[in-house]
């Protein structure tokens, strides 16, 4: 009955790992996948700021106080 226990809490223990890992592998995969698509929404908003700043006629340069 004891031995019946410890099988039983073993296997528990490695369903347990593996639920584990499942969920740490998936949520790497989520926040590889989630920053690749802000990096990108970045890249894209500061490639527009560029055109609207050229579109514009100015210059990135800073405006002196006064």
């Amino acid at each position: 009955m004891i031995f019946l226990n410890l099988k039983n809490s073993a296997w528990h223990f490695f369903e347990f790992q593996k639920i584990l890992f499942l969920e740490a592998a998936v949520s790497s995969f989520l926040r590889k996948f989630f920053k690749k698509i802000v990096l990108k929404n970045d890249f894209l908003e500061s490639k527009k700021r560029r055109r609207n700043i050229k579109n514009s006629g100015g210059t990135l340069r800073a405006i002196p106080p006064g």
